[in-house]
């Protein structure tokens, strides 16, 4: 399976150690892969929550340089709501449409790693 989410993640940052909270909304749900000599595909949509919640931690360095500042970070995103919900979808195998189900004691919670780099500087004097 693979998610879209559009994710906002908002963090306090002291000295090198952040954390926070993060906000996600669903952009897709896919079921795809291969059985056999078959090509699985779906839309998983239907069974998945469209909003998500988490909590970021993470860590990072700063260098500053003249008049910018390059930056490293790396964080890790844990997902605190069960995406998934019960029901029922068409999935295309190969030359077939077979039905998938979802039940009810199923649980998808998402996870992230995230690293980043890059510069920053200021706009106006």
């Amino acid at each position: 399976m693979e998610f879209g989410h559009l994710e906002l993640g908002i963090c306090i940052s002291l000295r090198y150690v952040m954390g926070g909270a993060s906000f996600g909304y669903l952009l897709s749900s896919n079921l795809g892969g291969r059985y056999k000599a078959d090509t699985i595909d779906g839309d998983f949509s239907p069974l998945t929550e469209k909003f998500d919640f988490g909590f970021t931690f993470g860590a990072g360095i700063s260098y500053q340089l003249r008049t910018y500042t390059i930056f490293l970070e790396s964080r890790y995103t844990l997902g605190m709501i069960n995406t998934a919900k019960a029901g029922t979808v068409n999935v295309d195998v190969g030359d077939e449409v077979i039905e998938a189900s979802l039940s009810e004691e199923k649980e998808f919670k998402t996870r992230g790693i995230q690293v980043m780099a890059g510069v920053t500087f200021p706009i106006s004097k």
